[in-house]
């Protein structure tokens, strides 16, 4: 993949993100003001555009300044138009992916692109295709690439100014004419209005700072057809396009191989998650902190989890690995149910680089013992009354059970969840989750008859309510794991098969359970058992999802390791090789996870030809 491309696919996919990162209709301005005070510590230029921003301040909030806004309607298109600061550095921003840029400019991006698409789906129907004009410098490189392409694809990751007016773009052509290295270029782009694409385009002429340039603004990721590219009598390249909603198959099934690697409920996980991807740890950690220290998504456990998991590939791709383990440790730890200890996370301080995590445990845990003793006083109110509502008094016992339980007090959680079964009026009431969650509870103190008790009454829940198919799966898997704590290793198992046959999320749940399994066996070293559950679970993944999916790398990549510990080296190159492929299409080839690859195969050749194994058959499948 080329870095030209690679650039485009990493724009869209940063400005799809933005565009989901919502602020509150109230807060515009705040934005705006974080962008002008960014522009104030960062470019030597703003003194030179000082007013110009004050003035576009007042204009987002009049309400502060007490004036009468001037500006019309679609603010950011006009900005955009009035401030050559702005939108030279914005579409610099957007080829080189600088992301501290695009990060404090995201709402002005978001706006402007909105505003595109309200002026795009209220003009009237052409009659027929609009032509527009472009005049523009590009470098010899560039140019001969697109020469060699014609009757392809040409794509821009940048706001695209056009005239209807030729001779508007002329201008612009013959202003740049004397620049040395470089090919001066006349686009006429052909637009049909009823082509459905996602990336707009509007005639702003009406709302333009300059109302006589007869202008047309097309959004980023802009694709267009190549027609053709001729040279006049003045040294001027006249290229012809075609704007098209067609895709490029290739970026394509990249873009959908990095969205799935960085897929997440939270936007700024996702920013964090792709700036790991793309190598940029700082401010991968930058998005954590906003993540952590802004919104309240880590609030939840399961979420939590997700983003220590994260800090944990960003301290691995870094290289530093003693840290990574810490974090996977606490990720595990959660992912398989136990109970999340505030103090051993809050030791890792001294390796914490993400400060803010550390606040917001801390805060955290000082909320929720606010709200426990909240809880404990109406508890104590309703039970001191002439006839305590038993109802209210179980749903408080559940709710102080709760906290208890994320606090890792294992103890008081049981306590409360045993005086909450008291209280249910019937055993009827007892719902699987919870039944499943004491039974956890009990296994994790050592108490394995009283766990045991609870196991059976969730097993008597299913048989006999039928609860819900996510509640049963989420019920089994506790038991499963309680299984394992008590070492029952075959019942685990068995456990884990009945996940799967009871779960709605077959693709989720196949990727999750299967390898729960797979290292059942692998921590009996039962690696032939453990091997056949990979090949089970790579079966179900190439059936299911595209075959380089990421997760299928990372089965390829889990095989090799077992088999490598089996001393199977051929095969486990073999595997490592095709895991290594698949990532490679979405990974940067100096990327720290593909070096770490390289240097697993690295290892395996050197046992092959420790055993004067023939390498000829495999250095042509790695690397033909």
């Amino acid at each position: 993949m080329k870095n030209d491309q690679m650039s485009l696919i990493y724009s869209q996919l940063i400005r799809d993100l933005f565009l989901v990162l919502e602020y509150p209709v109230e807060q515009p301005e705040h934005a705006i003001r974080e962008m002008i005070q960014y522009f104030t510590f960062q470019f030597e230029g703003y003194d030179r555009n000082k007013a110009l921003f004050d003035k576009m301040e007042r204009d987002y909030y009049p309400v502060l300044s007490g004036e009468v806004n001037t500006v019309p309607q679609y603010k950011s298109i006009w900005w955009y138009t009035r401030c050559s600061f702005i939108f030279e550095n914005l579409n610099k921003a957007l080829r080189i992916q600088d992301i501290d840029m695009l990060f404090k400019m995201r709402f002005f991006i978001v706006d402007l692109h909105k505003q595109l698409q309200d002026l795009h789906s209220s003009a009237p129907p052409l009659s027929a295709p609009l032509t527009v004009y472009r005049g523009q410098s590009m470098s010899s490189e560039e140019f001969e690439k697109h020469k060699s392409n014609i009757g392809g694809l040409m794509s821009m990751n940048n706001f695209l100014s056009t005239s209807t007016d030729k001779t508007v773009a002329e201008m612009f052509v013959n202003a740049s004419t004397n620049e040395p290295g470089m090919k001066h270029i006349l686009f006429e782009i052909e637009i049909d209005s009823k082509i459905k694409k996602q990336c707009p385009f509007a005639n702003i002429e009406h709302v333009s700072y300059f109302e006589n340039e007869c202008e047309v603004l097309i959004s980023i990721g802009s694709v267009f057809r190549i027609r053709s590219m001729e040279k006049d009598n003045n040294s001027i390249w006249n290229v012809r396009l075609t704007l098209t909603d067609e895709e490029d198959k290739q970026v394509k099934a990249l873009a959908d191989g990095i969205w799935e690697k960085i897929e997440s409920d939270n936007t700024l996980l996702c920013l964090a998650k792709l700036m790991r991807l793309m190598g940029n740890y700082e401010k991968a950690e930058m998005f954590i902190d906003e993540l952590m220290s802004g919104t309240i998504f880590c609030w939840h456990l399961k979420n939590l989890a997700l983003v220590i998991n994260e800090i944990g590939l960003i301290y691995e791709e870094k290289g530093d690995f003693s840290t990574a383990i810490l974090y996977y440790q606490k990720f595990i730890e959660m992912k398989q149910k136990r109970q999340f200890t505030w103090s051993s996370y809050l030791s890792l301080s001294s390796d914490v680089s993400t400060k803010t995590i550390l606040n917001y445990f801390q805060d955290k845990k000082n909320n929720s013992n606010q709200e426990l003793n909240t809880l404990e006083k109406s508890f104590e109110n309703e039970r001191n009354q002439d006839h305590p509502d038993r109802e209210k008094l179980s749903i408080l016992c559940q709710q102080m059970a709760e906290i208890y339980k994320e606090q890792d007090n294992d103890i008081d959680a049981l306590r409360m969840y045993e005086e909450y079964v008291e209280l249910l009026t019937s055993s009827n009431q007892l719902t699987m989750q919870t039944s499943s969650t004491v039974a956890l509870l009990y296994a994790k103190l050592g108490n394995i008859q009283a766990s045991e008790k609870y196991i059976e009454q969730t097993l008597k829940e299913r048989i006999n309510f039928r609860s819900h198919c996510k509640d049963t799966a989420a019920s089994y898997e506790k038991i499963a794991f309680i299984y394992e704590i008590q070492g029952r290793y075959i019942d685990a198992i068995n456990m884990y098969e009945r996940v799967l046959s009871c779960s709605t999320d077959e693709n989720l749940t196949s990727n999750i359970v299967l390898r729960n399994m797979a290292h059942v066996y692998e921590k009996q070293s039962y690696y032939p058992a453990s091997l056949q559950i990979y090949e089970r679970l790579l079966s179900i993944q190439l059936n299911r999802l595209y075959p380089d999916h990421p997760f299928v790398a990372d089965t390829y990549t889990s095989m090799a390791h077992l088999l490598d510990s089996q001393h199977k080296y051929e095969e486990a190159y073999t595997n490592l090789a095709e895991g290594l492929r698949i990532d490679l299409i979405t990974m940067s080839p100096n990327h720290p996870w593909i070096n770490k690859k390289h240097a697993e195969i690295d290892l395996i050749r050197q046992e092959i030809v420790a055993e004067s194994i023939s390498l000829e058959y495999f250095d042509d499948k790695l690397f033909n």
